[in-house]
Parts: structure tokens; sequence; C-alpha cells
């Protein structure tokens, strides 16, 4: 079965990369005639290579402050009458949704007579749009003088009170990357601090990020930053200028066996030592302790739990799945069967054949506490890699960890209450709706 609900809609051609001169932003305005408009922006050439569909923006609109807003389209022309305002920030460069999806989103926001943001309201889990802000660090390049040399004369003496300010002020590129709780500087505190108009730093930033003299990261509310562990690794043998312990010395014997180090946390448990031992052994350069992401993931105990399951399907069962997978792939199908006769055992063979084709799945169920039941089952069966959950108790972690590995195209089964057809699916061939008779798919 291959049924996508919004294949015949025409999404609009895109043009990435330099050639795009002009980006055409869906703004988070008040007025109501204006929501669902979009409006079109000159992208500067700092942010023409880097601009894609579904970036969250900061735009001039009006005699207001700069507006946040979405890239719907990007172009190379323009013929209307209007002198246009260039794009101010481009607020991350990670986009939270592609042009095939915004087409949907219009879709729906045409089909059910509302506002298109009102679409993205319910459609993007809110936590992902709150980023708090742009934290500005040291680049690697930011004392190289070859690459220096390479700042446009036009805008070298605003580009280097950037650079002499954070080479003062800010942490240099390796501990950003060893996540030693580095020093940044927003780009509003920066323009404060060197008197410079805000659309100005921004365009500079994003010349000297280009070059790797500065580096720009976006930071998440404090709900939907990633969640990170210490990790230990051996970095040295021995050393030259220290005489190690006995205590110190097994710590260093034991990680030796651990190339891909551990957690703190286990290592003070397996080796029966203390926190300050450790960073004692790092101060010396002999051990490596960084922060790493850990991705949250609601079905971990599942996980943990594996049974694998096998069935074959009955005559009556394999004529509905062939007739289903062999239909047409616009038509919906009942699949009609009293409880315990099967019906769950077609809905996996089913999802093994889109699998095998290198497709994804949507499996709905009517209530929450469904999803955690049918997710063991398909767990036992096809394993626990491809498989997530998507509905409300979510917490905003797992939702933001969840929709990124959606988009990335990591997980290709996904379960979840009716707020889960709004996942940013790749590939989605097959969707499964169990008990669609149930009141609780439908909303007043």
């Amino acid at each position: 079965m291959s049924l996508r609900l919004w294949d015949t809609l025409e999404t609009p051609p895109s043009v990435t990369g330099p050639t795009a001169c002009y980006a055409q932003v869906l703004v988070n305005v008040t007025a109501k005639t204006l929501q669902s408009q979009i409006f079109t922006y000159t992208l500067p050439e700092e942010f023409a290579a880097v601009a894609q569909v579904g970036q969250p923006v900061l735009v001039p609109f009006g005699a207001q402050q700069d507006l946040t807003g979405f890239i719907t389209e990007l172009s190379n022309a323009y013929d209307g009458p209007y002198k246009l305002k260039d794009i101010t920030d481009i607020l991350d460069e990670t986009p939270l949704f592609d042009a095939a999806y915004y087409e949907f989103i219009r879709w729906v926001a045409d089909y059910y007579a509302t506002q298109i943001p009102q679409v993205l309201a319910c459609a993007l889990p809110a936590n992902l749009v709150q980023k708090t802000k742009k934290v500005v660090f040291q680049g690697p390049n930011m004392t190289d003088p070859l690459v220096l040399r390479k700042i446009n004369e036009s805008h070298a003496r605003k580009a280097l009170q950037i650079i002499d300010f954070l080479y003062k002020n800010a942490s240099p590129f390796d501990e950003v990357e060893t996540g030693r709780n580095p020093k940044g500087y927003s780009p509003k505190y920066l323009a404060t601090q060197l008197r410079m108009p805000v659309k100005t730093l921004n365009q500079l930033l994003a010349r000297l990020k280009a070059l790797g003299i500065v580096l720009v990261e976006t930071e998440l509310s404090a709900k939907t930053r990633a969640k990170t562990y210490k990790k230990v690794s051996l970095v040295a043998e021995t050393s030259e200028n220290a005489t190690l312990s006995s205590r110190q010395q097994e710590i260093m014997d034991f990680l030796r066996d651990k190339p891909q180090g551990l957690p703190l946390q286990e290592l003070l448990e397996a080796a029966a030592t203390t926190a300050p031992t450790v960073k004692k052994l790092a101060a010396l350069n002999l051990l490596r302790i960084e922060e790493v992401a850990e991705h949250r993931d609601p079905l971990a105990l599942f996980r943990k739990l594996v049974e694998k399951t096998h069935f074959t399907l009955s005559a009556y069962q394999q004529k509905a799945m062939d007739t289903v997978i062999h239909g047409d792939s616009q038509q919906p199908y009942l699949l009609y069967g009293i409880t315990g006769s099967g019906k769950t055992e077609v809905y996996m063979s089913m999802t093994r054949h889109a699998l095998e084709q290198g497709q994804s799945v949507l499996m709905m169920v009517p209530e929450i506490a469904l999803t955690s039941q049918i997710a063991r089952r398909f767990i036992n069966h096809f394993g626990s890699e491809n498989i997530a959950l998507w509905h409300s108790n979510l917490s905003d972690g797992e939702k933001a960890d969840t929709w990124q590995k959606l988009r990335n195209g990591e997980l290709r089964i996904l379960i979840g209450a009716r707020s889960a057809v709004w996942a940013p699916i790749k590939n989605l061939a097959l969707i499964l709706i169990d008990e669609e008779h149930e009141t609780s798919f439908k909303q007043d």
C-alpha cells in the first residue's frame, strides 16, 4: 500500500544555494488580515548560500521592531513594484520543515478555511520554535592571518571590532567543542557593546562565520536543549611531568580497555573512584571530559525487554494484505474484524512490506495509552532501532529529539495519537489508523 494524502499537491520550485536572491517569508504578525500573506525579502549575499525553506528568520516589518517568520520559498527573480527590505538574520540554519511539508500545511489551511499560522501552530512542536538566542564564540580561524586577509576591505574596520572583542572576551573554539561551559555573546549584546546596528552586525557575523573566524550557535530553551552527559576518555598513556598515584594509574588502566570512553557516572561506579580524582587526571591532559548529547527515548524500557515474535498470516489475512498493497494507492481501505481476529498481524505485515521497499509507516491509535501497547508489539517484531512514539504526553525534549530524527530520516515507523499526522516522516508510504471509528480521532 502506498497511501500519500498530499501526492496531488504541487510543490513550488525553490532555488537553493548562492543563486537565490529573494525569499518569501510567512511573517508572525498579529493582524488577522495579514496572517496568511507571504512577503518577499531580499537575501543579503552572506545569507544566500545557507538559506533554505523552513528556516526561522528575523525580518523588518513596517514601523515595528524586527519580527520572526519562516522562509516558505526561494527564488532568483522579483518583478514586483515595491522596494524590498533585507532579511535581518537567519535565526537557525537547521530548517524545521521543507517545501513539500509547507505545501501540505497550505493545503490543510485551504481545506479547513483557516489561517496558515494556525495550522503551523498545531503542526510544529512549540518548543522547537522557541529558540532563546544565538550565541557567538571565537572560531577556529580567528587568529589565522591568511584567513583574516580575506575580509572585504569595505567591512574590515567593523569586522575587526567584532574580532577584537571576541578575542578578548569569548571562549576559544576548542572549549566550545568540548563543552566546558564556554563563554559566548548574543548578537544583540555585541551590537550594544560595539555600538553597531543589529542588522549590520548580523550580516558581518554571517561573513565571519563563513570564513571560520567566528562560531555562531543557536541555543535552545532549557526544556528543549539537548540532554547531555559527561563522557571520559583516554588522551595519553603517561605524562612526563607527573607521577601518578596507584589509584590514578588504576583509572588509566581501566580506561585503556575502553577506547570509546565511558559516561563519567559509570566510570565512578565501575572504578570505585571519585569525580575530583578523574578531574585531576583531566587537568594533566591524560583524560578528556566532554559533554555528549543523549537522545531522550520514551521507549527505552521496551527496548530492553524485546521478545522476538514471528507469525504466519492466514489465508484471509493474506488476502486482505494483498488487496491493499496491490490496489489503488489513493484508495483508503477498511479492515474489519472483531477484537483478537488478527488485524495487528496484517498491520505489521503491511509495515514489513513498506520497509522492504525503503519506505516509512505511520501507525495511528485513538488513545495515548494504546501507543505503548502497539509499540511493544512492533518492537518485538521489527526490533527497536526504527520505531518512535508521538503524543501529547511526551516531554518537550522527547518531542524535539523525535522531530529532528524524523526530519533526518533516521526513523521509519512512527506510532502515535492523532497529533502524529503532523510528523515530518520521510518517504511516507503507509498510514494505518487503528480503531478508525473512535470519536477521539475527531475534534469539534
